[in-house]
């Protein structure tokens, strides 16, 4: 990870490039879910599948024909996946298919897999990710919050952490995982371990309290071995949030202002403990540079 560094003027253009075809297939795809809902009533059934088909096509044929930057192709391929989202659920309004919403995320995730695998473009391995975790979350029914089904969360979460740690090394054409993307799964698995453990304070811990431990543990020797601040933030969050759990239980009403004051003082503590571990990875890695 490297730290301390101001980025040059090929990377501001790189980024640039990045968030204007981003942001311009996010507005046509936008346009094209619009068209569908302003002109529904009035479209005959075929046309509404015709049309989704279509531009899947018109998009695979470019994809696959026209001459372009690696990135373009990516963005590309990201935008036909979230077309086949459209085509699925236009199919499913049209034929009524009464299908169960997690059979939904399912099947449009195993219709772009191979692509998410072959493109290794990482905002794509993101939105599958997202698709898979939402058709997970409705099969288990989540929202529930047992403690075996937070526990699944949690085992969940650190399945594809290692997928993504390890595949590297013994997979074809899989590159390293990007720090930001990293720390998106740690920050999904550390929050239900986080949620875990104060739920457990309140209400008497229980059974997965242990995985919740092996996450944040997990969590904690990842922002050493990274040197990662934001996974090192996250570690005082969940402290803070467990701190605040135990003095809930521990006063009344009438300790609410002492409360108030431990809490700062630990949120302060907690600021400028992450400020001086944030100046020594950079100094650790300023040195090693040199």
């Amino acid at each position: 990870m490297k730290e301390g560094r101001v980025a040059d003027g090929g990377a501001w253009l790189r980024f640039v490039e990045v968030v204007s075809l981003t942001v311009g297939a996010g507005l046509l795809l936008a346009g094209i879910i619009f068209f569908f809902a302003y002109n529904w009533q009035e479209m005959h059934r075929l046309a509404k599948i015709g049309i989704a088909v279509g531009m899947i096509l018109a998009v695979f044929g470019a994809v696959m024909t026209v001459r372009m930057q690696k990135l373009t192709r990516d963005i590309m391929i990201s935008a036909m996946s979230v077309l086949v989202g459209v085509f699925w659920a236009i199919y499913g309004q049209v034929y009524q298919t009464e299908a169960d919403s997690y059979v939904f995320f399912f099947t449009w995730a195993a219709c772009i897999a191979v692509w998410v695998y072959v493109t290794d473009f990482y905002p794509l391995w993101a939105f599958f990710w997202l698709l898979t975790t939402v058709g997970v979350g409705l099969f288990f029914k989540w929202t529930l919050l047992t403690d075996a089904i937070s526990s699944l969360m949690m085992l969940y979460g650190a399945v594809w952490i290692a997928f993504f740690l390890l595949s590297p090394r013994v997979l074809p054409g899989r590159s390293e995982a990007p720090v930001w993307f990293v720390d998106l799964l740690f920050t999904y698995v550390f929050g239900i371990a986080t949620i875990v453990m104060v739920v457990g304070v309140i209400r008497a811990f229980e059974t997965n309290a242990l995985v919740a431990l092996g996450v944040i543990g997990l969590t904690a020797w990842q922002a050493w071995q990274r040197r990662d601040i934001w996974l090192y933030s996250m570690l005082y969050i969940g402290a803070l949030s467990v701190l605040e759990a135990f003095m809930i239980q521990a006063m009344d009403f009438s300790g609410a202002i002492l409360n108030i004051l431990i809490l700062m003082g630990a949120m302060g503590a907690s600021a400028y403990a992450i400020k001086e571990q944030s100046n020594k990875w950079k100094k650790e890695t300023t040195g090693n540079e040199g």
